[in-house]
């Protein structure tokens, strides 16, 4: 059969002369006017390719592209002073982390809501919303619960420790800290989290390596694109948890960015059409009226 292409493009004329160009290439064309028609044609059918309108009407090409390529591991750090931010993101951009600020627990929640970081630096003493309250605010939140906390401050009085561990902090750390101390401490509340200290998640023989983002199955580099690389690393953090698919929107795509819910079904689609040929799509379960699992094959 020939090489299907779908047109995702709002201007009649413009669909027109691209499937006529196309046909006339010996392709076979279908057309969406917009980017929710274009996810209900790809849930029944998936193309070779898409062609992508950015301006398109209601949802824009980019949000029905999907995110951007996956980075290095992402940290959070809010913090009110200048020079302890700067130092701190220098340490640990050197060290290979994607780093993020935020001088307030205000703003670190408008950035929360927006992308969710692997780990949160959080100083105790801020401008507004205490890092405490901060803290109560992220484990209340069923999106951000499981997010590994470190809290970085002046205040080491016994008192204090506890209180951070009680509002849900994962580790305590006093300044003046060590940067080489507080790398270590990071990665290990990573690995506590789920992340293997070699940036490598495996299972039925599949492996993501986080550090170089390949997906390597049984052996073989795989090419995969980064909405599923994401899903795949999401679900292979946590093995046998359902994810609701609200849940894995928010997680994927962030909650500032409106997506049908069909999204996920669509890249999960995909996804198992990626695993397939290796006999594992099977490890990617539907969990009926509920979402997605991850489930290793012994």
């Amino acid at each position: 059969m020939a090489t299907h292409i779908l047109i995702v493009e709002d201007e009649p004329e413009i669909r027109e002369l691209l499937n006529f160009s196309l046909t006339r290439a010996g392709f076979r064309v279908t057309e969406a006017e917009s980017g929710e028609s274009a996810l209900q044609q790809l849930f029944n059918q998936l193309p070779d390719l898409v062609i992508v309108d950015w301006m398109l009407p209601g949802m824009s090409g980019v949000d029905l592209t999907g995110p951007k390529e996956p980075m290095a591991t992402h940290i959070l750090i809010v913090e009110d002073e200048p020079e302890i931010r700067e130092l701190l993101n220098f340490s640990l951009t050197r060290a290979g982390f994607r780093v993020t600020e935020a001088e307030s627990g205000e703003s670190a929640l408008q950035q929360l809501f927006n992308q969710l970081p692997d780990l949160v630096i959080v100083d105790w003493m801020l401008p507004g919303m205490s890092g405490v309250d901060l803290a109560k605010r992220i484990r209340k939140d069923e999106v951000t619960s499981s997010l590994p906390l470190m809290m970085l401050t002046a205040r080491n009085d016994e008192a204090d420790v506890l209180k951070s561990f009680d509002t849900g902090i994962d580790d305590y750390m006093s300044k003046p800290f060590s940067p080489k101390e507080l790398i270590a401490r990071i990665k290990a509340l990573m690995r506590r989290s789920g992340v293997p200290e070699d940036e490598l998640i495996e299972a039925s023989g599949i492996q993501i390596d986080l550090s170089s983002h390949r997906l390597i199955i049984q052996g073989q580099n795989v090419n995969i694109g980064p909405t599923e690389y994401r899903l795949l690393e999401l679900l292979m953090r946590h093995p046998d948890r359902v994810f609701e698919r609200d849940q894995l929107l928010d997680r994927i795509w962030g909650r500032s960015t409106y997506i049908e819910i069909r999204t996920v079904d669509v890249h999960i689609l995909r996804l198992r059409k990626v695993l397939k040929p290796f006999g594992l799509d099977g490890t990617i379960q539907t969990v009926r009226s509920v979402g997605y699992r991850f489930t290793p094959i012994s």
